[in-house]
C-alpha cells in the first residue's frame, strides 16, 4: 500500500512538473509575453479587450453603434460580453487575464479529459499512469483560449451520462456553464450538431427514443442562444446587410480538388492551426498496430467493443478532415438555396479533432496494454506525444525563444506600442474622434487599442456597404493580384490596406521596425479615402513617390530608448 501512494505522489509530481514547464516562461516573460497574434492579438481576444476600454461589453442596445471600427459598425458585430474571458480582462486587465485564461484553459482540459478516461475509455487502476499520461498530451494542444476547445471533454462526459441516464446536476451545470467559455461560432454550432447526431444515433442503435439526452442537447443550443442573443438579432435585422452575403463558397478558398485531398491528408495527422495542432503520427501509428493485432488476435469482450471504439473514431477523423477540405464543393451547388452553407462556415466541426485524436490515443494505449506490450513502451508512446504537444504549442515556443535571446515576433507590451503611438496621436494634435485612420504594415487593432478611429480592421461580420466603400480605396492595388482580389471580394474579413509587392503572408502585417521595405508602386485612391473621413496612413514601409497617389510624409516615429515597440511608423498624411 506504501508503494502504491509512493507512486501516486510521483506521479502527480510529474503532473505539476509539466504544468510547470508549460507556464512558467508565459509567466516569466512579464509584459513581454508573447500572446497568439493571428486570430487572437489581432482578432478574437483584441475585440473583449476593446469592448471592456470603450465601457461597450454588456450593451445590448441593437442601436449601440461603435464609431472607431471600420467607419462605426453596431455594437452587435463583436462578441457577446456575457463571458469568462471579458470577466478576466475586467478584474485583471488585457495580459492578465490572457494568461489567467491559458492557464485556467489547460487546467480544464486536463481534468475533463481525464474524467473522462476515467469513466469510459481507461477505468482500470492500472491504466492511471496512461490516464494521466493522454490528458497532460491534450493540455499542451494550443487551443485560443476563446474557442473553448479545451472544455470538450467536459461536454461530451456530460452527453454520454445523460445517455446512460447517470447524469446529476452538475452534468446539466455544465450544459447551461461551457457556452460562458467558448465561441459560438467555433464551438457552438457545431457541438450541438454533433450532439444532436449522437443522440439520433444512440436512439437508433438503443432502438428507442430517449428524451433526456434530447433535452440536454436543446438545453446548450438555448444556452449557446441566450449568451449570444445580441449577435443572432443581426441576422433578422432588417437594416444590416453582412458583408458575408457576399461570401463565394469556392472562389474564398483558391484551392483545386487533389489539393483539397492533401489538405484532407494534412488534417489527419497534424489537425487545423484554429482547433489546436497535435503532431497526431506517433498516435496513429499506434492506433494502426492495436487495430492490425486486435484483427489477427481475434480478441472478445469489453476489448472488442474497445477495437470498435477506436476505428469509429478514426473514422470519424477522417471523414470530418474530408468535409472541411471538401466543403467549398460541397457548399458552392447549394449557394443559391442555402446560402448559410457559406456564410456559416459549417465545415468547423473539425474543432472536434483534438478530442478524437486523443480519445484515440487512450483506446491505442489501453488496447496495447491488454495485448501485452510493455509498460514501458506504452510510456515512451505517452512520452513522444508529451515532447510533440510541447514542439507544437507555437505560444510556448515564442515565450522560451526571449527567455534565449532569440524573439522572433512581438510580445505584448511591443506589438501595442502605447508609447509611440501616444506620441503620434501628441503630434496629430487634434482630437481622434476628428479624423479617420488605416494601416499599412500593421495590423489596425494597434491604432484601435491606441484610441484611434479607423476605416479597417478585422471582424468576422461588419455591413457590406462599408466593404463597398473601402473596396474604392484599394480597389487599383487589389487589381495587380488575382489572389489579393479574391480574398477581399469573396472573402473580406480582413478590410485593410493591401499590398500586391507585400502578398498576403500573415507576416506582411507584423513588419518591425527592424525590416527595411519601401513599396515602389504603390495605388491609393485618396479621394475615396477623404470622403470616408480618412487623414492619415499609419505605415510601418516607406512609400516611393507618395506624393503621385496624394499623400505627403508628415513625420517618422521610431521608439525612444525604453520604449518597447515592434514598430516604426511612417506618418502619411493626405495632401
Amino acid at each position: 500500500m506504501a508503494g502504491e501512494g509512493l507512486k501516486k505522489h510521483r506521479l502527480w509530481a510529474f503532473v505539476a512538473g509539466v504544468f510547470a514547464l508549460h507556464f512558467l516562461p508565459l509567466l516569466l516573460n512579464g509584459s513581454h509575453a508573447y500572446v497568439r497574434i493571428h486570430d487572437n492579438l489581432e482578432g478574437e481576444w483584441a475585440w473583449l479587450m476593446l469592448l471592456v476600454k470603450w465601457g461597450q461589453a454588456l450593451n445590448f442596445s441593437p442601436e449601440a453603434v461603435i464609431p472607431q471600427l471600420l467607419g462605426g459598425q453596431p455594437r452587435m458585430v463583436l462578441p457577446t460580453g456575457l463571458s469568462v474571458n471579458t470577466l478576466l480582462i475586467w478584474l485583471l486587465g488585457g495580459l492578465g487575464g490572457y494568461k489567467v485564461s491559458y492557464m485556467l484553459t489547460r487546467l480544464l482540459a486536463f481534468g475533463g479529459m481525464y474524467r473522462l478516461l476515467r469513466t469510459y475509455f481507461l477505468p482500470d487502476e492500472s491504466d492511471a499512469f496512461l490516464r494521466v499520461g493522454v490528458a497532460l498530451a491534450f493540455s499542451l494542444v494550443p487551443f485560443y483560449v476563446q474557442f473553448g476547445g479545451a472544455l470538450q471533454p467536459f461536454l461530451l462526459y456530460s452527453l454520454l451520462q445523460l445517455l446512460r441516464r447517470k447524469d446529476t446536476w452538475t452534468d446539466w451545470m455544465c450544459l447551461l456553464v461551457v457556452p460562458l467559455y467558448s465561441s459560438i461560432v467555433w464551438m457552438g454550432t457545431s457541438t450541438v450538431m454533433v450532439a444532436g447526431l449522437l443522440w439520433l444515433g444512440w436512439s437508433v442503435w438503443k432502438r428507442r427514443v430517449h428524451l433526456r439526452p434530447a433535452i440536454g442537447v436543446g438545453v446548450l443550443a438555448a444556452s449557446y442562444a441566450v449568451v449570444n442573443f445580441p449577435l443572432l438579432q443581426l441576422y433578422w435585422a432588417e437594416d444590416f446587410t453582412s458583408h458575408r452575403k457576399a461570401y463565394d463558397a469556392l472562389a474564398m478558398l483558391d484551392i483545386n480538388f487533389y489539393g483539397s485531398l492533401l489538405e484532407a491528408i494534412f488534417l489527419c495527422t497534424v489537425g487545423h492551426y484554429h482547433v489546436g495542432t497535435v503532431v497526431a503520427l506517433p498516435l496513429l501509428v499506434g492506433a494502426g498496430v492495436a487495430l492490425l493485432k486486435g484483427r489477427s488476435q481475434g480478441i472478445g469482450g469489453m476489448f472488442r467493443y474497445r477495437l470498435l471504439q477506436l476505428g469509429l473514431c478514426l473514422g470519424l477523423v477522417g471523414i470530418l478532415s474530408l468535409v472541411y477540405a471538401l466543403y467549398p464543393y460541397l457548399a458552392a451547388p447549394l449557394d443559391d438555396f442555402l446560402p448559410l452553407l457559406s456564410e456559416l462556415r459549417l465545415n468547423r466541426m473539425i474543432i472536434l479533432l483534438p478530442l478524437l485524436f486523443f480519445v484515440v490515443f487512450a483506446l491505442t494505449l489501453g488496447l496495447l496494454r491488454y495485448m501485452g506490450f510493455a509498460r514501458s513502451a506504452l510510456g515512451v508512446l505517452v512520452a513522444s506525444q508529451l515532447v510533440m504537444g510541447f514542439w507544437a504549442n507555437d505560444e510556448w515556443l515564442h515565450n522560451m525563444r526571449p527567455l534565449m535571446g532569440a524573439s522572433v515576433k512581438p510580445g505584448y507590451a511591443e506589438f501595442w506600442a502605447e508609447g509611440l503611438f501616444r506620441r503620434i496621436a501628441a503630434h496629430i494634435g487634434a482630437p481622434q474622434y476628428t479624423y479617420r485612420v488605416v494601416s499599412l504594415g500593421i495590423h489596425p487593432v494597434v491604432a484601435q487599442y491606441n484610441g484611434f478611429y479607423t476605416l479597417d480592421g478585422l471582424l468576422p461580420l461588419y455591413s457590406l456597404q462599408q466593404k463597398q466603400r473601402f473596396r474604392a480605396i484599394i480597389a487599383d492595388e487589389i487589381s495587380k493580384d488575382p489572389r489579393l482580389l479574391a480574398y477581399f471580394d469573396e472573402w473580406g474579413n480582413r478590410c485593410y490596406l493591401f499590398s500586391a509587392e507585400l502578398g498576403l503572408s500573415d507576416q506582411n502585417y507584423l513588419i518591425g521596425k527592424d525590416r527595411s521595405v519601401t513599396l515602389k508602386d504603390f495605388h491609393f485612391n485618396a479621394d475615396a479615402f477623404r470622403q470616408l473621413g480618412g487623414r492619415y496612413i499609419f505605415s510601418s514601409v516607406r512609400l516611393e513617390h507618395s506624393e503621385r497617389i496624394g499623400l505627403r510624409l508628415s513625420a517618422v516615429f521610431e521608439p525612444k530608448p525604453g520604449e518597447h515597440s515592434w514598430w516604426k511608423v511612417y506618418l502619411y498624411e493626405v495632401i
